[in-house]
């Protein structure tokens, strides 16, 4: 019963979301992908830290960002179908 304690709290404390980072998709647009690693993470917070990413990588090019589109994807039933969070940009 301890171990499987121990093992609850590992799991909780090793992270909320895998993040693809910035992904270009042609001529000054990108994607970022933000992944959560359990049922209890929002897919609206994966959108919402992909999109501040999004803002810090258009403004290092010292240009502004222009959101194309967001897509929220909820936790399902089927194996490996964690919460996802989609933003598709550009910087002008």
């Amino acid at each position: 019963m301890t171990k499987l304690f121990i093992a609850i709290v590992v799991i909780f404390i090793s992270g909320c979301a895998a993040q693809t980072g910035v992904i270009s998709t042609g001529q000054d647009s990108y994607m970022i992908l933000n992944q959560g690693t359990g049922f209890w993470v929002s897919p609206s917070t994966l959108v919402a830290n992909a999109t501040r990413e999004a803002g810090n990588h258009c403004s290092n090019q010292r240009k502004q960002l222009d959101i194309l589109s967001t897509q929220e994807r909820p936790f399902g039933l089927r194996p490996g179908a964690y919460p996802e969070g989609e933003i598709r940009f550009a910087c002008k």
